[in-house]
């Protein structure tokens, strides 16, 4: 299996994507679809961890494409996506998306490590957690 999907916690609100060797895109919708499928398990909020740490790279055509569409197809299953383990291609290729296509590139980030991809959604949620305690009640 070249993208192992799981739950990286046992609050089942974070999942793991490893990838472990070459894969295509193919792989990565199935995987993807997968994690939707667990989270709309999940009655709470879900964020995802995309594991590149074993030096695996991206297919070589379509990128772009295929990732704005699989988010555009299943982002509301999740809120951020902390891709770990990046080389410097592959994290000058985020920053690009995140320009292009700015609606479904905000919910990437880039960490060095686990530790720090769970730094940064543990921050998010924080944050995420003020901005929704300052909203004033629906009257």
């Amino acid at each position: 299996m070249a993208i192992k999907v799981y739950w990286q916690d046992a609050a089942h609100s974070i999942i793991r994507f490893d990838y472990r060797e070459q894969w295509t895109w193919q792989e990565f919708i199935n995987a993807a679809r997968a994690s939707w499928a667990m989270a709309d398990t999940s009655t709470h909020r879900v964020d995802l961890i995309a594991n590149l740490t074993d030096g695996q790279t991206i297919p070589p055509t379509g990128a772009f494409g295929q990732i704005n569409a699989i988010t555009r197809e299943g982002g509301r299953h999740w809120e951020i996506a902390v891709i770990v383990g990046v080389n410097p291609v592959i994290k000058t290729l985020v920053r690009a998306f995140k320009q292009i296509y700015r609606e479904a590139g905000h919910k990437y980030l880039v960490a060095d490590t686990i530790e720090d991809a769970l730094t940064l959604i543990a921050e998010h949620r924080a944050q995420a957690e003020t901005i929704t305690e300052a909203q004033p009640p629906n009257r």
